[in-house]
């Protein structure tokens, strides 16, 4: 790589003032009364605040790396993904939001004690720790290959650096600074890739026309699609038609139905109805936002195509080519005004990460169980130091993660759904929590057990140990550990059956 490519002086000034900007906002809102105001914005917090930031908190560095990186070096297979999320908003408005805000709660995990019981509650809810603390770890090892063209410096370092800024943004703590600072965050984000994506297209002379036709006949627009093997059911194609609905059903019903992260944000808002209108326009804002993304990988394949003396030298992977390009071709100030937007992308997913395993380290375990004095003032002081404990764990495993990463030639694309798969555990454990009145604490039990282990196989000795040509497709296996956790509760459920009477507001049928 060219060692003058880097950051000047207007673009460090940029990005300073950014991040000055960003922690003020954190700084304005630092003060919190309770554990309501501190976790759950007050709950009376505007559906549109909702709506983008989940956005935002969702959206992370990762998407901005990854996206493009998958349009540039794969094509647009995968695309389709994005816009079929929208089939999960059914289930997300009329069965998951209305079962969390006719309680008074603060975690997903206390419906669990309400329906089974006490454990049931305390192992998903460490399950969740787990699976976030390493998403999180993820999303710094996404940023870590943003900036690397930017430092030069092994990706340990950057992932040091830039978790410790986070971390101690974070520390400001508070849902109410977290989601308006998301708030911010989105709109320069999506203005920083509309700029990208307006001056590759100006650039094309063509417009999107000739960028498409381009990348389609070299194999990478919708090209796969075309094939006898986009149809295939095999479990070692990449992509076929039937893992895309697999990857988008498993994985979007746990993100936007499951996860702490977001349906604390449900929480925040006065009422079922306000929640209902954040997540209905998310989803709706969601697909011109993701598009952008894929589009700038694809129009970077275009232009780096037609221009081969611009190219990226061989050592700039496909995870670094936004980067490379934003830093080589962009001028002075706008460089720092996109990786400002990387940095926002980075700060968005940290904060809200990091704030919810605080929620439920707090809520779940340490109030439920009685551990620790009583008063809002000592659990708020007690969250400021988890905080800073999270933000910690997240950096060492984010250096893991890196390590082997780097060492099993995976994308960040494929690094997210790894080592995210145990929220398809969680899933199944509420979808049948929710949506059966048979399955007893024992028969949960066993399906935990089932589908741990079936997570631990098929991503240890199926992908990770495998040859790159005997790999399972990352997209099937959230599909298979659900299958998993699903059917071993439910049969088990005749062995085990309910005996205590389940009400209708427990389950649906």
């Amino acid at each position: 790589m060219n060692e003058s490519i880097g950051f000047g002086f207007w673009d460090v000034a940029v990005l300073i003032a950014y991040f000055g900007v960003v922690v003020g906002v954190g700084f304005f809102f630092r003060k919190h009364q309770s554990l309501s105001d501190y976790f759950l914005a007050g709950r009376r917090t505007h559906w549109l605040i909702v709506g983008i930031s989940i956005i935002a908190t969702l959206f992370s560095a990762v998407s901005f790396v990854a996206l493009p990186s998958e349009a540039y070096a794969n094509g647009l297979s995968m695309y389709p993904r994005s816009p079929l999320v929208i089939l999960v908003a059914p289930l997300v408005i009329l069965l998951f939001i209305p079962f969390y805000l006719r309680r008074e709660i603060f975690t997903v995990f206390e419906y669990l004690e309400e329906r089974f019981n006490l454990p049931t509650r305390l192992i998903a809810s460490g399950i969740f720790l787990l699976v976030r603390s390493s998403y999180v770890a993820v999303v710094f090892y996404a940023s870590a290959k943003a900036f690397q063209p930017v430092f030069h410096v092994p990706i340990p370092v950057i992932i040091i650096g830039v978790g410790f800024i986070a971390t101690a943004y974070t520390a400001l703590g508070g849902m109410k600074a977290v989601i308006w600072t998301d708030f911010f965050q989105f709109i320069i984000l999506f203005g920083g890739i509309l700029i990208v994506l307006f001056k590759l297209i100006g650039e094309s002379g063509g417009g999107i026309t000739e960028i498409y036709s381009f990348a389609s006949e070299r194999q990478h627009g919708f090209d796969l699609w075309a094939t006898e093997s986009f149809y295939s059911f095999s479990l070692y194609e990449r992509v076929t038609l039937w893992s895309i609905f697999a990857y988008v059903l498993v994985w979007n019903s746990y993100t936007y139905g499951v996860d702490q992260l977001t349906v604390q944000r449900y929480l925040s808002t006065k009422d079922q109805k306000e929640a209902a209108k954040a997540s209905f326009f998310q989803f709706l804002m969601l697909l011109p936002f993701v598009a952008s993304f894929w589009f700038v990988g694809t129009a970077l394949f275009y232009h780096y195509g037609m221009n081969p003396s611009l190219a990226p030298p061989s050592s700039i992977d496909n995870d670094s080519i936004l980067s490379y390009y934003i830093l080589s071709e962009l001028p002075p100030g706008l460089v720092g005004l996109i990786f400002g937007a990387i940095l926002a992308a980075v700060m968005s997913t940290v904060d809200s990460g990091i704030n919810s395993l605080t929620t439920a380290t707090i809520i779940d375990f340490y109030k439920r169980l009685g551990n620790v004095p009583r008063s809002d003032r000592a659990y708020l002081a007690l969250s400021k130091r988890w905080t800073l404990f999270w933000g910690v764990f997240s950096i060492l495993a984010a250096c893991a993660i890196a390590m082997v990463s780097e060492s099993a030639n995976t994308t960040i694309i494929e690094v997210t759904a790894i080592w995210g798969n145990l929220n398809a555990v969680l899933l199944g454990v509420f979808l049948l929590g929710m949506l059966t009145k048979r399955c007893s604490p024992i028969s949960i039990y066993i399906a935990m057990a089932a589908g741990i282990f079936t997570t631990v196989y098929v991503s240890t000795f199926m992908y990770y140990q495998a040859s790159e040509e005997q790999r399972i497709s990352f997209m099937w296996i959230g599909a298979i550990i659900l299958g998993a956790t699903c059917v071993t509760g439910y049969v088990c459920s005749f062995i085990f059956p309910n005996q205590t009477p389940v009400g209708n507001e427990q389950s649906i049928q």
